[in-house]
C-alpha cells in the first residue's frame, strides 16, 4: 500500500503544481521579464505586455487543466489498489505520460495566443480583446467552478479514506464525484475551447460508466 501512495501522490504533484502555478499566474505574472522563472518564451518577453497577457493565459489554461487532471490521475489508481508493485508502477507511468503531455499542450495555445494578440514586434492587436475576467463573469460560471473546485477536494479526501480502510465504500461515491467534476469542467471549457470540452464530456461519460460497474460490482 505504501508503494500505491507514493505513486499516487507523484502523479498528484502535476496537477496540484498546475493549479498553484495556474491560480498564481492568473493574479499577476512576476514582476520582472526574467529568464529563471514564469514563462519565458521569444514572444512572451518582448515587453511587458506580453508577458502580463502570456502568464494570464497559460495561467488559466493550468489551473483548469490541472482540476481535470485530478480525477483523470486518481481513477486508475483506485482500480489498481492491492495490486502488484509491476501494475501499480505501469498505470503510474501511465498516468505520468499523460500529465507531462497536459502540463505542455498549453504552451502551444498560450504561442498561438500570444502570435494573434500581438504582431511580431509585440505590439498589441487592435482588433484582440482578452476574456472576461472572473469578477465580470457570470454567476452560474463562479459556482460551476467552485463546484469543480470542492469535488475535486472531495475526491482526494474520499480516495485516501479507501485507500487506508476507513471507510470501504468510498469509491463508490468518489467516481461519480469525479464525473460530475468532468462536466463541470466541460461547462468551464465550452466557451474557451470546443476540444478540451469534448474531451472533458467524454472522459465524463466514461467515468460514469466505470461508476455503474463499480456499482454493480460491490
Amino acid at each position: 500500500m505504501g508503494f500505491w501512495f507514493f505513486i499516487l501522490v507523484m502523479g498528484l504533484l502535476f496537477p496540484i503544481v498546475m493549479i498553484l502555478l495556474g491560480t498564481m499566474f492568473m493574479k499577476s505574472a512576476p514582476k520582472k521579464i526574467n529568464y529563471i522563472f514564469g514563462y519565458r518564451t521569444d514572444m512572451s518577453m518582448k515587453n511587458r505586455d506580453t508577458w502580463a497577457f502570456a502568464h494570464k493565459y497559460i495561467g488559466k489554461l493550468w489551473f483548469r487543466l490541472g482540476l481535470l487532471l485530478i480525477p483523470i490521475t486518481v481513477i486508475p489508481m483506485l482500480f489498481v489498489i492491492g495490486n502488484t508493485e509491476n501494475v501499480v508502477a505501469a498505470v503510474g507511468l501511465i498516468v505520468s505520460f499523460v500529465n507531462t503531455v497536459t502540463l505542455i499542450v498549453p504552451i502551444f495555445f498560450t504561442e498561438k495566443a500570444l502570435n494573434k494578440a500581438f504582431d511580431k514586434d509585440g505590439n498589441r492587436k487592435a482588433e484582440y480583446t482578452m476574456k472576461t475576467k472572473w469578477k465580470d463573469a457570470p454567476l452560474i460560471h463562479k459556482i460551476v467552478t467552485v463546484v469543480s473546485i470542492i469535488v475535486a477536494l472531495a475526491v482526494i479526501v474520499l480516495a485516501i479514506l479507501q485507500m487506508f480502510d476507513i471507510w470501504t465504500q468510498a469509491i463508490i461515491l468518489c467516481v461519480p464525484l469525479m464525473g460530475v467534476n468532468l462536466l463541470c469542467q466541460t461547462y468551464i471549457q465550452w466557451n474557451t475551447s470546443r476540444k478540451t470540452a469534448y474531451f472533458s464530456l467524454g472522459c465524463a461519460a466514461f467515468v460514469f460508466a466505470c461508476a455503474i460497474a463499480v456499482f454493480f460490482i460491490k
